[in-house]
C-alpha cells in the first residue's frame, strides 16, 4: 500500500527535527513525505532541506502565502498546493501537523 503524507509548514524549526525522525523511524516507510514550506521566516526550511537530502523519498517545495492571519485557511491552502504538486500514484494521503510525533509503527 502506497502512503503519502503532506505536511504543511510554518516557522515550526523547534519541532520539526524530532517529527521527521519520527518519520524515518517508521517501521512501514512512506511512499512520499511532502513538507509544504508556507512562507516560513525561522530555520524551518534549512532542517527539512537537510533531510531531503539524505532520504529521496522527502521532498521540500516552497510555497509563498499572504502573510495575514486566516486561520485555518493557510493550512488548507498550503496542504492543497502539495496535492497539486504531487507527481506519484497513492492508496492513501495523510495530512499531518509539522509537530506531530508518531509511533514506530503508526503507518502499519
Amino acid at each position: 500500500m502506497k502512503v503519502t503524507i503532506i505536511i504543511p509548514v510554518y516557522n515550526e524549526q523547534d519541532f520539526i527535527k524530532k517529527s521527521i525522525q519520527s518519520i524515518i523511524n517508521q517501521t512501514t516507510k512512506p511512499e512520499k513525505v511532502i513538507y509544504v514550506n508556507d512562507s516560513s521566516t525561522d530555520e524551518t526550511r534549512n532542517i527539512i532541506k537537510e533531510f531531503s537530502d539524505k532520504h529521496e523519498w522527502i521532498d521540500l517545495i516552497d510555497h509563498e502565502s499572504k502573510q495575514e492571519h486566516a486561520p485555518g485557511s493557510k493550512v488548507v491552502e498550503a496542504f492543497n498546493f502539495g496535492l497539486k504538486n504531487l507527481n506519484i500514484s497513492y492508496d492513501i494521503i495523510c495530512k499531518f501537523d509539522a509537530d506531530i510525533i508518531l509511533p514506530k509503527n503508526y503507518l502499519d
